[in-house]
């Protein structure tokens, strides 16, 4: 073989392991906020801590939304096959689970309150496990 036939055949071979391999993108939480049920009219947007647990007799809801423009456009749910949430604790006191929903209702960063909280749709990860740690 040539070596410009190498080169052509190494070039169609990437470009085939390029158009195979799966589309990925990073997204950025645009929005978060958290509610809890003791508190149930103040609105903590946009803070740098999302609190999930509040304490044994009041719940907590946290809520977050990734801008999606980076996905391509025509893209549905049936096309994606896995999404991937990294989340850091900076402390944990009481070992414990929480749950993941996908949320239907509308709500905006700076006016949610535990009272205004927005309705749930399918749970999509449930008893996430947190061990005690502390930064």
């Amino acid at each position: 073989m040539r070596p410009a036939s190498v080169i052509s055949a190494l070039l169609l071979a990437v470009m085939a392991l390029l158009l195979s391999s799966p589309a990925r993108a990073q997204l950025v939480a645009t929005d978060n906020a958290y509610t809890q049920q003791n508190s149930a009219t103040t609105n903590t947007a946009g803070g740098n801590n999302l609190f999930v647990r509040g304490s044994t007799t009041a719940d907590r809801n946290t809520y977050v939304r990734f801008n999606l423009s980076a996905l391509p456009s025509g893209l549905t749910a049936s096309n994606i096959s896995t999404a991937t949430m990294m989340v850091f604790a900076n402390g944990v006191n009481t070992a414990g689970t929480f749950d993941v929903y996908l949320v239907t209702g509308a709500w905006t960063e700076a006016t949610v309150t535990y009272r205004t909280d927005p309705a749930l749709g399918t749970k999509i990860a449930s008893a996430v496990s947190v061990t005690t740690a502390t930064s």
